[in-house]
């Protein structure tokens, strides 16, 4: 067993966050950034810069995302997502 922690992704509508969780389910630190809604590119763009930034002081087992829509296990897919530029993306 390690003692590494998690990498949580909340994708709303209005707001991201990008956390960081302990094995006791502790959010120990976390950056949040206003969803970008102009292209699923720049949505995970966005992402991806906050994942490096902790990744510099942080190292990850596992990684967990929500996203406000429906998700097509199947495909791996966003199958639709309201208010997020998501439809049809693989993410």
């Amino acid at each position: 067993m390690n003692n590494r922690p998690s990498l949580g992704v909340d994708i709303g509508g209005t707001k991201t966050a990008v956390g960081v969780v302990s094995e006791s389910r502790h959010v120990i630190d976390r950056l949040g950034f206003k969803t970008p809604r102009t292209s699923a590119s720049d949505l995970v763009s966005a992402i991806a810069e906050a994942v490096a930034e902790l990744t510099k002081e942080y190292s990850f087992d596992c990684i967990g995302v929500a996203v406000a829509g429906l998700v097509n296990r199947r495909l791996g897919q966003v199958a639709f997502s309201p208010h997020l530029p998501l439809q049809h993306s693989d993410f």
